[in-house]
């Protein structure tokens, strides 16, 4: 289980990036951290894989810990040795490079050898197409393809927990729907611990088993994936949908009745 306990994030020493943040995310289970733009949930992510200190943020308060032991502190390569590795925003592949030559990169931390084969042989099980295109330059695969080889490559490292950040973004619906069956593979055929950040909380609730969503740096409310896609109320004031194709008025004041009541229903 990875677990955060009342974490604090602050940049430049001045800037309060997360407050009091606590979540679980179980083993073998997909969790999905949900919420607007500004929210905190790559910064969440990015304190459990160690990134912080690159961007000039720092974990101030609060203990991140990986099936018992504290892993807040230790260096981004260690974290990776403890099989948690996180997949960024963007894709971020590196496109003069081979689709190869990319999954070689994710297994740095592996030693040379039958372990990096089998890492090899992992990643395009999973992605039968990035075989097939293993000696083209990565910058001339399509989005699609670029998403599947960054998630590829993390997998290098045979993770244990793997830190989604916006796996669909920028991609046509068709290919999103791909990429999120594939977030489900993770779980079901690698038993992989899913820590998911996704604007789409539409098509995350539908897989997710459990589920969180951050207002400005402060977790808002939590429940299961149902739980959370089925409240017409939490739809509404957080998510911003409610009943299917229908769209929330940002410019519109939050309904403060309906939230309060939903949030006195919960307690």
């Amino acid at each position: 289980m990875l677990r955060l306990t009342d974490i604090e994030v602050v940049y430049d020493n001045a800037v309060l990036a997360l407050s009091g943040v606590s979540l679980e995310a179980k083993e073998g289970c997909i969790t999905a951290l949900l919420g607007a733009n500004g929210a905190g949930k790559s910064t969440t992510l990015k304190a459990v894989s160690g990134l912080l200190y690159w961007e000039r943020g720092a974990i101030t308060r609060g203990t991140i810990e990986w099936n018992g032991a504290r892993i807040d502190g230790l260096q981004p390569h260690e974290i990776v040795r403890r099989a948690i590795v996180q997949v960024f925003e963007g894709r971020r592949v590196f496109a003069n490079l081979t689709v190869e030559e990319n999954l070689l990169v994710g297994g740095h931390v592996e030693p040379q050898g039958a372990k990096l084969r089998e890492g090899l042989e992992r990643a395009y099980a999973m992605f039968p197409r990035l075989k097939e295109r293993r000696r083209q330059d990565a910058g001339y695969l399509s989005g699609g393809e670029q998403q599947m080889l960054a998630i590829a490559r993390a997998l290098i490292c045979r993770p244990q927990a793997i830190l989604l950040d916006e796996p669909s973004l920028g991609l046509a619906p068709m290919l999103a729907e791909e990429i999120f069956h594939t977030v489900t593979r993770l779980k079901t055929e690698l038993g992989c611990t899913v820590l998911l950040v996704e604007q789409n909380a539409a098509a995350a609730l539908e897989i997710a088993d459990y589920a969180y969503v951050m207002e400005t740096g402060r977790i808002a409310l939590a429940g299961s994936g149902a739980e959370v896609r089925d409240s017409e109320d939490v739809a509404r004031l957080y998510l911003g949908f409610a009943g299917g194709a229908e769209r929330r008025d940002y410019r519109a004041p939050a309904p403060l009745r309906a939230r309060r009541r939903w949030l006195a229903a919960s307690a």
